[in-house]
């Protein structure tokens, strides 16, 4: 867990997931900022993360995973 700004300063409080590496050797990034609505595909954001909450892990199906992002998403909440 963490935060991510946005260009224009805000910050969000965020899931950060750093995945596996890619085609290029570069680990994946992704982040779920909490109550952010809107597209940042193409944005410069800085992400800075705080906790570690868990291992990457990858699931079954799609539903056991928006399951484990439900429990994430309430763990950051609580993260001050």
């Amino acid at each position: 867990g963490g935060q991510v700004e946005l260009p224009n300063g805000t910050k969000y409080k965020a899931g950060i997931v750093i995945g596996p590496l890619d085609k290029r050797g570069l680990p994946k990034l992704e982040a779920h900022l909490i109550g952010f609505k809107g597209n940042l595909y193409g944005k410069m954001l800085k992400f800075h993360p705080t906790k570690f909450i868990r291992k990457f892990t990858t699931y079954k199906n799609e539903q056991l995973l928006k399951q484990q992002i439900q429990k994430d998403i309430t763990t950051i909440n609580k993260l001050k």
